[in-house]
C-alpha cells in the first residue's frame, strides 16, 4: 500500500532530510527533473484545452512530459493578475491556476508555484507586479534610449526588445527605486504581496502535488542609482533588503500553511554563491524551506569552454551556502539555449554537476510562452521547433535515466555519464519504500538497455511499472545499479 501511494501520488507531503534531500512520507528520497511553465503576458496562464507549440500546457503536454521522465513544473502565479487592484484578490485567476495544478496532478507531476517577475511591471518593460504597486517617474532614465508608448501608456514590446540585454533596465532609476521600496515595505506593498501569497496558500495547501511556494523570482540588489557600492557589494542586498522582505511574506504564508515548502532565491547578481547567512523561518522551518538558485553563464555563444569552467566554479560555491543554511536546494532555472551541439555539451556538463550534488532541476523553459523579457528568443528558450517537433540537441541532454525516488538512508551517488550513456546508482537501502528509476525510450536508449544490480542481500532486479519507470526489487543493504545502452557509437 505504501508503494502504491508513492507511485500514484496520494497526498505524500515532501520535506527536507538532514542531508538536504527532498523526502516523502514513506522515507523515499525524491529527485525532480522538469521545466519552467511561465506565461508572462495576459492572461498570465497557458491555454489548457488543446496543444499549441508556443502557448499550451494541456493533457497532451503532460503526457509528453511524463513519457520523457519529467515530474515537476515551476508554474507562474502572477501577482499582477491575482491582485489587480490594491487589496482585492482575483479568485477567478487563482482558481484557474489551481485547475492547472490539478491537471498536472492527473499525471503525477509536481508543481512549484512561482511569483515570477522581471523588471517588476510593464511600465518598465517587465512583468510581475500590478500597476498600483509601482510608481513611474522617468523610466528608462538614465539609459539613453527611446521607447514609444502604446495606448495604455506601456512601452512597446518591440522597442523594449531592442535593448540588447533586458537586464540593463534593472539599472534604471525607476526600477531600482521601486524594488527597494517594495523590499522595505514602504506604502505597504510587501504586506499586499503577503496577502496575495496567503490566498494562494489557502487555495493550494491541500493540493498534494504542490511542492511549495517560490516567493519571488530573481530579486535584484535594490537601487543601483542610489548606491552603486551597495548594489554591487556581495551579499549586501541579501542581508539588508531581500531576507527581511522574505520574512514578511513568509509570515503570511505560514498563517495558513505550515507544511508546504517555501522556496527562496538570492539576489540576481549573486552568481558565485555569497547567499544568505540564515534561512527565513529559523530552525523550526529549516526542513520546510528550499534555497532556489539559477545558473546562467552568459557567454555560451562566445566560449563553450569558459562557460563550462564558470559552472565548475559557481556550483561548488552555491553548495557551500546551501550546506551553511541547512535547508533543501534546487536548481530552478538554467538553459535558455539554442538547439545547437554546443548547448548539448554545456547542458551535459552542468547536469553532471547537478547529479554530483543530488540536485533536482527545472529547465528554462518548456515553451516560449510569448516571453518578452528575455535575452534569448522564444524558440531558443523552449524545447519545440516551430513545426512542433522536439529540439534534438536539448532533448538528448535533458532526457536521461535517473532515480526519481530512492529508498535509502544514504545515497553515495546517482549520476548519468552522457559520454558513456551510463547511469550509476549506489545507496544504502531502507524498508517500507521503493526505489524507482526512469529509463527513456528515446535517444541512445530507444532500443534496449542492459543493467547490472548488486545488493548485499537479495537477488536484485528491475521490474517495469509504467511510463518508462522501473522499480528495484529484492534488494536490501547496500545496492549498486548500473544501466547502460546495449550499443554505443565510439
Amino acid at each position: 500500500m505504501i508503494f502504491l501511494l508513492c507511485i500514484i501520488g496520494i497526498a505524500l507531503s515532501i520535506h527536507i532530510n538532514k542531508h538536504g534531500n527532498f523526502v516523502d512520507d514513506t522515507g523515499a528520497i525524491r529527485i525532480f527533473h522538469g521545466f519552467n511553465v511561465v506565461y508572462k503576458p495576459p492572461p498570465y496562464f497557458p491555454i489548457t484545452d488543446h496543444f499549441d507549440v508556443m502557448t499550451s500546457f494541456s493533457d497532451e503536454d503532460c503526457q509528453l512530459l511524463i513519457s520523457l521522465g519529467f515530474n515537476v513544473i515551476r508554474l507562474h502565479v502572477a501577482f499582477e493578475a491575482g491582485m489587480p487592484q490594491r487589496g482585492v484578490i482575483n479568485d477567478e485567476y487563482l482558481l484557474h491556476i489551481r485547475d492547472i495544478v490539478r491537471l498536472a496532478a492527473k499525471y503525477n507531476i509536481y508543481v512549484i508555484l512561482d511569483a515570477h517577475q522581471d523588471l517588476l511591471n510593464r511600465q518598465f518593460c517587465g512583468e510581475g507586479f500590478p500597476d498600483w504597486a509601482v510608481t513611474k517617474i522617468d523610466f528608462p532614465a538614465p539609459l539613453n534610449i527611446q521607447l514609444r508608448l502604446d495606448q495604455q501608456g506601456y512601452p512597446l514590446i518591440e522597442d523594449c526588445l531592442k535593448q540588447k540585454n533586458f537586464a540593463d533596465f534593472y539599472l534604471t532609476s525607476d526600477v531600482g527605486r521601486n524594488l527597494e521600496s517594495i523590499f522595505k515595505n514602504e506604502n505597504g506593498v510587501a504586506d499586499m504581496f503577503g496577502l496575495f501569497w496567503k490566498r494562494v496558500a489557502e487555495l493550494h495547501k491541500n493540493e498534494w502535488n504542490v511542492l511549495g511556494y517560490e516567493i519571488l523570482n530573481e530579486p535584484t540588489s535594490g537601487n543601483y542609482q542610489r548606491s552603486k557600492i551597495q548594489y554591487n557589494w556581495p551579499g549586501w542586498a541579501n542581508k539588508h533588503l531581500i531576507m527581511p522582505f522574505y520574512q514578511i511574506i513568509n509570515k503570511y504564508i505560514r498563517q495558513t500553511d505550515t507544511q508546504k515548502l517555501v522556496f527562496f532565491e538570492p539576489q540576481l547578481s549573486d552568481t558565485f554563491g555569497v547567499g544568505f547567512r540564515h534561512n527565513i523561518g529559523g530552525r523550526k522551518y529549516k526542513k520546510k524551506e528550499v534555497f532556489s538558485y539559477h545558473l546562467y553563464c552568459g557567454i555560451e555563444k562566445i566560449s563553450k569552454f569558459l562557460c563550462k569552467q564558470s559552472y565548475n566554479l559557481m556550483y561548488p560555491l552555491k553548495k557551500l551556502n546551501i550546506n551553511h543554511l541547512g535547508t533543501g536546494s534546487m536548481l530552478t532555472e538554467f538553459g535558455a539555449l539554442p538547439n545547437q551541439p554546443f548547448a548539448k555539451d554545456i547542458l551535459n556538463s552542468l547536469l553532471y554537476k547537478a547529479d554530483k550534488y543530488l540536485q533536482s532541476w527545472a529547465y528554462w523553459q518548456y515553451k516560449g510562452y510569448n516571453d518578452f523579457t528575455t535575452s534569448s528568443n522564444m524558440y531558443d528558450e523552449g524545447i519545440f521547433n516551430q513545426d512542433g517537433s522536439l529540439q534534438n540537441y536539448k532533448i538528448e541532454a535533458l532526457v536521461r535515466p535517473y532515480a526519481q525516488q530512492i529508498c535509502a538512508s544514504k545515497v553515495h551517488y546517482s549520476k548519468f555519464n552522457a559520454k558513456k550513456q551510463e547511469f550509476t546508482l549506489k545507496y544504502d537501502s531502507i524498508k517500507k519504500c521503493e526505489t524507482v528509476i526512469y529509463v527513456p525510450k528515446i535517444n541512445a536508449f530507444q532500443s534496449e538497455f542492459k543493467y547490472s544490480c548488486k545488493a548485499k542481500k537479495g537477488y536484485c532486479q528491475l521490474q517495469y511499472i509504467d511510463n518508462n519507470t522501473f522499480r528495484v526489487q529484492n534488494a536490501s543493504g547496500r545496492v549498486k545499479l548500473v544501466i547502460s545502452v546495449m550499443n554505443i557509437n565510439k
